[in-house]
């Protein structure tokens, strides 16, 4: 969209220190970044949803977590998943904007893919905790 006036002029004023390499440009444009996001639209609120993916590995169970991205976003969902005795073995976490998509490759304890039962209540556990946020 086209940048407001105080926009510019915050920016110009940041300008000198960014070039001289006093100012941490990256931090800077995160935290206008916030600002301007936070004061020029609402903030979307995406669902939480958990899905196992049956088809993805053989070796493991795969728990695919669909979230509103949050600072702590990650270690809920390994908290939970330490909790119910869950090893995680890979991960992969990218986010689309501010909705977070994660995988986890996970097993039992002894490295077998987790039975329905675990995967069933590890999969409720997880959607309370997030939705708690």
């Amino acid at each position: 969209g086209r940048m407001r006036r105080e926009q510019v002029e915050v920016i110009l004023h940041d300008l000198p220190g960014a070039l001289d390499g006093s100012v941490d440009v990256e931090a800077l444009l995160k935290a206008h970044r916030a600002r301007w996001s936070l004061r020029d639209r609402p903030s979307m609120q995406y669902p939480v949803q958990v899905i196992h993916d049956p088809s993805a590995s053989e070796r493991y169970t795969v728990i695919e977590v669909r979230a509103h991205d949050h600072v702590g976003l990650l270690h809920d969902i390994a908290n939970t998943m330490a909790e119910l005795g869950v090893s995680i073995h890979q991960a992969f976490i990218s986010t689309e904007g501010e909705r977070a998509v994660d995988a986890f490759y996970v097993t039992d304890p002894l490295g077998a893919p987790l039975d329905e039962k675990t995967c069933d209540l590890l999969m409720k556990e997880l959607d309370k905790v997030l939705t708690t946020e």
